[in-house]
């Protein structure tokens, strides 16, 4: 009896992580897919590794190719250190690309910092652990990243926003330059801020902070196309339940209106802005 405890305490304890994730259907597609082309690309690297050993042994070129000397001594031989720098490719390209996928859905923007172990037997889920062990619950994780990436790039910290009926007021949470025509447009800087603003209106629309809302980004003025800004009505966006649609005014202000003002102070809340009230009580 104390023996199955001991055993049961050893495997609670060695546990992979990836093992428990309950991964959705997506990620463990996107990590089995890339694992097949990994393990392929390492399987063929072995096997032209061998061939090359082979060769060199028997003085590059075995007696039965004799008959094709002339024709293989064009060819140029391969090199082990190429090989080896091509098998280190390998690895890099595939943790590159499990962690690429990862920062992109879940929003974590620290992934390429974890030290991920350079090993020919690698597999997704010794990378996957990594993000977890780091990471923990990767939704919540994403979900806490959103939030203060909303908060850096079109809250004020300084200033506060304002909570006002079915709207929340932004100040200074963009910039525009003008064209030699004259027209306004989103400048280039702004371009993080448009992205956090679709960011965080898709995830209080749909709850999943991998569920980018495409018609809101495109409702929006594009910073890169320089799309002139309308100042005089409301960019609406079609579809959402949540958020009616939003305001840009030439002072750098950016209203989000919504359908009632119990969603504005939800959304006012989950994003934790300042209050412009708390702010100028602050600095009495």
């Amino acid at each position: 009896m104390k023996h199955e405890k001991l055993l049961s305490m050893f495997n609670a304890i060695n546990v992979d992580p990836a093992d428990n994730l309950n991964m959705s259907p997506e990620d463990q597609t996107f990590c089995l897919k890339v694992q097949e082309d990994f393990d392929l690309i390492m399987e063929n690297l072995k096997d032209y590794q061998a061939l090359f050993s082979n060769l060199e042994k028997q003085d590059r070129f075995p007696k039965s190719l004799n008959v094709l000397y002339r024709s293989l001594a064009f060819l140029p031989a391969p090199v082990i250190s190429d090989i080896n720098e091509k098998r280190q490719g390998a690895i890099k390209a595939f943790t590159e690309s499990v962690l690429d996928y990862f920062s992109k859905r879940y929003n974590l923007k620290e992934t390429d910092n974890l030290n991920i172990p350079q090993k020919p037997t690698l597999t997704y889920k010794d990378i996957v652990s990594k993000v977890i062990s780091k990471f923990g619950n990767l939704d919540r994780a994403g979900e806490q990243f959103l939030i203060k990436e909303f908060q850096s790039n079109i809250c004020s910290r300084r200033l506060g926003d304002k909570l006002e009926g079915a709207k929340i007021n932004f100040t200074h949470a963009f910039f525009y330059s003008t064209s030699f025509n004259g027209n306004l447009y989103l400048s280039y800087n702004s371009r993080k801020n448009i992205e956090s603003l679709v960011k965080a209106i898709s995830f209080f629309e749909t709850g999943q902070i991998a569920d980018i809302i495409d018609s809101v980004g495109k409702t929006l003025p594009d910073c890169c196309s320089r799309d002139e800004v309308n100042f005089n009505s409301v960019y609406e966006f079609t579809g959402l339940s949540k958020v009616k649609g939003v305001k840009f005014f030439k002072n750098g202000r950016l209203d989000i209106l919504f359908y009632s003002p119990v969603l504005a102070e939800e959304f006012f809340k989950l994003f934790d802005c300042v209050d412009v009230k708390t702010v100028k009580g602050n600095n009495r």
